[in-house]
C-alpha cells in the first residue's frame, strides 16, 4: 500500500514538472505554448503536428533546435479584414465567364470550321490575307486576345486566394466542425513574439540566438456566431544581431 501510494506521488511529482517545464517563460503571453510547441516539434521532426500549427519550418538540421526558450517580449495585436470570401467570389466569377467565353467559341467555331480552317493554312504558308480572310483572321485575333485576357483573369483570382487561403484555414481547422472559410467574412490578426533561445547548433557547438517569431489567428463571423480559430506560426526569422556563441 505504501509502496503504491509513493508510486502515484513519483508520477504526480514528474507530471507537475512537464506542466511547469512546458509553461515557464510563458506568464503573461497566451501564445507562448504555440511557439513552445513549434519549436519542440522542429527538433523533433514531428511533422504532424507542425502541419496543424504552422505554415513554416525551422529545421533542426540546418537551423540548430532550440534547446529550451525564454519570451522576451511581444507586439501588440494587429488586425487586418479578410478579403478571402471576396476572393473566391471573383474567382469563382473569372470562372464562370471563362466558361461561357469557352462555350460562346465553341458554337463560332462549329459554324466557322472551314473559314477557321482556310486562315490557318494561309497562315502556315505564309500567305497575305485578303477579303473574307481577312475579316475572319482579325476576327480570330479578337477570340484569341479575349480567351487570353479570361484565362489571365482566372490565374491572378486563383493567387490572390492562395496568398491568404492557406493561413484562414490552417487556422480554422476543426476536424470535429469544418468550416468553408471562402462563406465568411472576417479578420485576421498578427503579432510578432520576440523568444530568446537556447540553442544546440548542427556542428554541435551550442549558441544563443534571438528568435522573431510570427503568429496569425483568422476570426469569422458566422450566423451562429463569431469563431475564433488558433493561433498558428508563419514565419521565424533572427532578429538582427540576436545570434550570441
Amino acid at each position: 500500500m505504501l509502496r503504491s501510494r509513493s508510486a502515484a506521488c513519483v508520477v504526480l511529482a514528474l507530471l507537475l514538472f512537464v506542466v511547469l517545464a512546458s509553461t515557464a517563460g510563458c506568464g503573461g503571453h497566451p501564445q507562448g505554448p504555440v511557439v513552445r510547441k513549434f519549436f519542440v516539434a522542429s527538433r523533433m521532426g514531428d511533422a504532424t503536428t507542425l502541419a496543424n500549427l504552422a505554415l513554416t519550418a525551422f529545421d533542426a538540421r540546418t537551423e540548430g533546435e532550440v534547446v529550451n526558450l525564454s519570451i522576451v517580449s511581444e507586439t501588440p495585436e494587429q488586425v487586418a479584414p479578410l478579403q478571402l470570401k471576396a476572393l473566391a467570389e471573383a474567382f469563382r466569377a473569372a470562372q464562370e465567364a471563362e466558361r461561357q467565353f469557352t462555350d460562346k467559341w465553341d458554337a463560332y467555331r462549329q459554324v466557322n470550321r472551314e473559314a477557321i480552317r482556310k486562315v490557318h493554312a494561309a497562315v502556315e504558308k505564309g500567305l497575305t490575307l485578303k477579303g473574307p480572310d481577312a475579316a475572319m483572321q482579325e476576327e480570330l485575333s479578337k477570340w484569341e486576345a479575349e480567351g487570353a485576357q479570361l484565362t489571365k483573369n482566372v490565374s491572378e483570382a486563383r493567387e490572390a486566394i492562395s496568398r491568404e487561403r492557406p493561413v484562414v484555414e490552417l487556422s480554422m481547422r476543426n476536424p470535429l466542425k469544418p468550416i468553408d472559410a471562402t462563406q465568411y467574412d472576417g479578420v485576421l490578426a498578427t503579432k510578432e513574439m520576440t523568444v530568446s533561445a537556447n540553442m544546440k547548433m548542427p556542428d554541435g557547438q551550442s549558441a544563443k540566438k534571438t528568435l522573431v517569431v510570427t503568429l496569425k489567428q483568422a476570426r469569422m463571423k458566422g450566423p451562429q456566431g463569431d469563431i475564433a480559430g488558433n493561433w498558428i506560426v508563419t514565419n521565424v526569422a533572427s532578429a538582427p544581431g540576436g545570434a550570441r556563441p
